[in-house]
């Protein structure tokens, strides 16, 4: 794994990670990435390679043999400054596969673990893709949810995306490399294509805001804790139905649907 300073050149290289956007592409802002003993390296263009983490302190230092040692699932969590960009938690496993034969594998120490970074309200809506704003609040008392992961999914199964929502109770989802228009039989075409919405969260992490206290909470700057989607999405069905909406190029929809909570 190539390192930009000499003095690394003698100490062995964890993982190498990059920072993806809803489309794959790399997130060029700086980030901060940050876990329990971990020490990362900027590579530029949205990779850093980890060099230290807590209990693989002898791994690094053997540059010419790799020491056994039990795997571990390591978080981390990654904050970014740009406000087009969510802040959110991951999860690394450690040690990669260090064996040249295995560089192909997704574990391998040879390829990066891709991280995506979902995209913020904030954030621009390229012309070519489709977006939608959703409010998510409480089934019971109605207060926002920061803290969500909000899926998106279309009728005919071709296009999915997510989204997080922040301490507004609001997610900008945005899918990609989205159609102009649609045949739906005959001669008939259509701008839009049906889809539905749905949202799930973890009671322990969520940020719930009354409405009235939303100005207040803006002021202060709260934010909800970083979460790590992933987890969400593995732990946290998309619970059937979901509320239906229109995806498009020409339009933002714009939805508020309801959080049950487990």
């Amino acid at each position: 794994m190539q390192m930009l300073s000499p003095d690394l050149l003698d100490r062995r290289a964890l993982a190498l990670i990059e920072l993806t956007d809803y489309a794959g592409k790399p997130v060029a802002a700086p980030a901060e990435l940050s876990g329990n003993g971990m020490r990362f390296f900027a590579k530029g263009g949205g990779r850093y390679a980890l060099l230290e983490a807590a209990g693989f302190e002898s791994y690094t230092a053997s540059f010419a043999s790799a020491p056994a040692l039990a795997a571990k699932t390591l978080p981390f969590a990654i904050r970014i400054a740009n406000p087009v960009h969510m802040s959110r938690l991951a999860e690394i496993r450690l040690p990669r596969t260090a064996d040249p034969a295995d560089r192909g594998k997704p574990e391998s120490l040879f390829q990066p673990l891709r991280i995506m970074i979902h995209p913020a309200t904030a954030a621009p809506i390229p012309a070519t893709a489709a977006a939608v704003r959703v409010t998510v609040v409480h089934k019971t008392n109605k207060k926002l949810v920061g803290g969500a992961l909000v899926r998106v999914k279309s009728a005919n199964g071709k296009f999915a995306a997510t989204g997080l929502t922040d301490v507004t109770g609001e997610a900008l989802v945005i899918v990609p490399a989205f159609p102009i228009s649609f045949t739906t039989g005959g001669a008939t075409v259509e701008d839009s294509l049906a889809a539905t919405v749905t949202a799930v969260a973890d009671p322990a992490n969520v940020l719930l805001t009354d409405p009235a206290d939303l100005a207040t909470i803006l002021q202060a700057g709260s934010l909800p804790s970083p979460i790590d989607p992933d987890k969400l999405a593995s732990q946290f069905a998309a619970p059937p139905g979901g509320t239906a909406i229109r995806l498009s190029t020409r339009r933002v929809e714009s939805v508020k649907i309801e959080w049950n909570p487990p």
